[in-house]
C-alpha cells in the first residue's frame, strides 16, 4: 500500500492509533504498533505521538480515552503532527452506524490531518473505488460485532442448558468450581480467578457452611417471622455475621438472596439483556432459560416459593388493581373501612402505604366504592389549618399588649407568635394518632426552623375535632415529624396549660427556666442560647 502523493521526500510527523478490546486478540496493541511502525519506515513517516485504548470495545465513543483525546486534539489544532496511522477500519471502531465511524475520520480530515490505514487495500484518496470500499469495510466491522453477539449468546445459552455457569458472581453462599471433560471436579475459584483451560467449564457449588445456614435462617425470619429485608439485615449486623460486602448487611443484600432462583439450585439466564453495548432491559418472563435442579440447593423449591408469595403479599409489590381487591374483601368482611380496621386486620396493608399509593386516604375509599358521610381523616389538614389560625388570633385578642403575629420571612416559613421582649413562639396543632401497641399519641409535624424556639403543643382529642389540651414546651430536639405521647419526655419538660388565661404566667415560667439553663451553660463553658435567634 503506497501513501499519498503529496508527502513528498520529507519526514511527516505523525501519530497513531491503537485499539484492542481483549489481551487474547491476535492483533494486540503490540501487533499494531510494529506493524505501523514498519509503515512508517516504508512511507516516509515519523511516530512522535501515540493514542490508546486497551482492552475497550469499539462499538461506542463513551469509555474510549483515547480516542476522545485525539478527537479533542486534532479540533483544538494544537497539534503538530500531519497524519494519523491505523492498523484497519475496525481498530478506528466497530460502531453499528457505519456514518459515526465516517464522521469522526472526517472531523482529522477536515482539520487538514488524515487517516492512514495500513491493513487495508483501499489507498487514501478520495476516488470512487476507494470510498465504496472504506464505507463497505466499515459496515463490515458493525456487522462483525452484531454476528459476534448473536454466536456468544447462543453459545452461553447452550452452557447454561448444560447446567454450567452462564456468568456473573456466584453470590453469598455459592461458590466457583471448575470442571473438565466428563465432569471431572478441578478445583475451587477464589475472587476474580479465571479458570485455566477455556474448554472447561465451571459450576456453582455450595460455599462455607456457616453462610449457608445464615442463609437458611435469613429465610426462616423472613417466613415465619415475618421480618422486613431491612429487620433481618439489622439483626444479622448486630450477630456480627460477616456479609459478602465490606459495608455489612443492606436491605438489598437480603432482598437478592430472598428472590434468586439459585439459592434453590436452579440457573436462569437471560433476564436482561445488554444488546451491543445499549442500554439494560429487563426481558418479560416466558424468556427466560431456567434450568431446576442444576446444583445442591441451599433451601428447597416449596420454601423459596413461599418466601415469594410473603414478598407478593406486601403492599409495596402489588398493582393498583391488586391492592384495591384486597381493600374490598377487608370492606364485606368488616362492614366500613377506617385507619383502625386496616391496621389491625391481618390482611390489612397500612394506611400510610395506601396514603402514598392513592394521595390520599379519600382517594383510596372513592376507587374502593366505600361511600360514607363521615370519613376519618377527610380534610383534616384544612381543618388543622383553620383551628390554628383562629388560636393564634384568639391568643392575641386576649393579650393585645403582649402579644402579636408576625408574618412568614420566607416561602417554606409560617406564621409565628412574638412577645414584647421579643420572644418568638412556635403553635403546632397535633393530630390524635390511635396506634394498636401504644397508648395516646400525637403527631408533631415537621418545622426544622422553629424547633429552637419556645413551642405550643395544641394536643386535640380522639376525633380531632376540638382541642383536648395545651403545653408549653422549650424547644423541640427532633429534625423530623415524629409522635409524641402523654408521658413522652417532651411533655415532661414543659409546663401544661389547662386555660389560655394562664398561657403568659407559663411563658415568664418558661423564660425564666431558659435563663436557668443558659446560666449553667455558660459557667460549664458552652454558648448561651441568649445569643441565639428567638430566645
Amino acid at each position: 500500500m503506497k501513501a499519498d502523493d503529496e508527502i513528498g521526500n520529507s519526514s511527516v510527523p505523525a501519530a497513531q492509533y491503537l485499539r484492542a478490546s481483549s489481551e487474547h486478540q491476535k492483533f494486540s496493541t503490540l501487533n499494531q504498533s510494529q506493524a505501523i511502525a514498519q509503515y512508517a519506515m516504508d512511507n516516509n513517516f515519523h511516530v512522535f505521538q501515540t493514542y490508546i485504548d486497551e482492552a475497550k470495545s469499539g462499538l461506542v465513543l463513551k469509555r474510549r480515552l483515547g480516542l476522545q483525546q485525539l478527537l479533542q486534539d486534532v479540533v483544538s489544532g494544537s497539534v503538530s503532527y500531519k497524519a494519523i496511522l491505523v492498523y484497519d477500519v475496525s481498530r478506528w471502531g466497530r460502531f453499528l452506524d457505519a456514518d459515526e465511524s465516517a464522521h469522526y475520520e472526517f472531523l482529522c480530515k477536515s482539520a487538514g490531518i488524515p487517516v492512514h490505514y495500513y491493513a487495508e487495500m483501499f489507498g487514501n484518496d478520495s476516488s470512487l473505488s476507494s470510498l465504496i470500499m472504506k464505507s463497505l469495510k466499515r459496515a463490515m466491522a458493525g456487522e462483525y460485532s452484531r454476528e459476534l453477539s448473536i454466536r456468544v449468546h447462543r453459545g452461553i445459552e447452550t452452557v447454561v442448558r448444560n447446567g454450567c455457569r452462564g456468568g456473573g458472581s456466584p453470590g453469598y453462599g455459592l461458590r466457583r468450581l471448575q470442571v473438565g471433560a466428563d465432569d471431572i471436579r478441578k478445583h475451587q475459584l477464589n475472587l476474580n480467578e479465571r479458570k485455566s483451560i477455556s474448554s472447561d467449564r465451571v459450576v456453582y457449588e455450595l460455599g462455607p457452611p456457616d453462610e449457608v445456614q445464615c442463609i437458611r435462617e435469613i429465610y426462616r425470619m423472613y417466613i415465619d417471622a415475618r421480618m422486613s429485608h431491612s429487620a433481618i439485615a439489622r439483626t444479622l449486623n448486630e450477630q456480627r455475621i460477616p456479609a459478602q460486602a465490606k459495608r455489612g448487611w443492606t436491605h438489598f443484600a437480603v432482598r437478592s438472596i430472598l428472590t434468586k432462583p439459585k439459592y434453590m439450585g436452579a440457573l436462569v439466564y437471560n433476564r436482561t439483556t445488554q444488546y451491543l453495548q445499549s442500554p439494560q432491559k429487563h426481558r418479560p418472563e416466558s424468556e427466560w432459560i431456567v434450568v431446576p435442579d442444576a446444583f445442591e440447593a441451599i433451601v428447597d423449591a416449596a420454601t423459596f416459593h413461599k418466601a415469594l408469595a410473603v414478598r407478593d403479599s406486601k403492599t409495596w409489590y402489588q398493582s393498583d388493581a391488586q391492592l384495591l381487591d384486597r381493600l374490598r374483601v377487608i370492606l364485606k368482611e368488616e362492614g366500613r373501612l377506617s385507619i383502625k380496621i386496616l391496621a389491625q386486620h391481618p390482611d390489612g396493608p397500612l394506611p400510610s402505604a395506601c396514603r402514598r399509593r392513592f394521595g390520599s386516604l379519600a382517594k383510596m375509599y372513592e376507587l374502593v366504592g366505600y361511600e360514607s358521610k363521615k370519613l376519618p381523616g377527610m380534610g383534616l389538614r384544612s381543618r388543622l389549618y383553620a383551628m390554628r389560625k383562629s388560636l393564634l388570633e384568639h391568643l392575641v385578642s386576649m393579650f393585645p399588649t403582649d402579644l402579636r403575629v408576625i408574618a412568614p420571612t420566607s416561602f417554606r416559613s409560617r406564621t409565628l407568635l412574638r412577645h414584647k421582649t421579643g420572644l418568638k413562639i412556635s403553635v403546632r396543632v397535633c393530630r390524635y394518632m390511635w396506634l394498636p401497641t401504644k397508648n395516646q399519641q400525637w403527631v408533631v409535624e415537621h418545622h426544622g426552623k422553629e424547633n429552637p424556639f419556645v413551642t405550643l403543643l395544641v394536643l386535640l382529642n380522639s376525633s380531632n375535632t376540638t382541642i383536648e389540651k395545651f403545653a408549653l414546651v422549650p424547644r423541640l430536639p427532633f429534625h423530623r415529624r415524629f409522635a409524641i405521647g402523654s408521658r413522652d419526655a417532651v411533655l415532661s419538660a414543659g409546663i401544661p396549660i389547662t386555660d389560655l388565661s394562664r398561657f403568659l404566667t407559663a411563658l415568664e415560667e418558661m423564660r425564666i427556666r431558659r435563663r436557668v439553663a443558659s446560666g449553667r451553660k455558660v459557667a460549664l463553658g458552652g454558648s448561651s442560647p441568649s445569643s441565639q435567634n428567638g430566645s
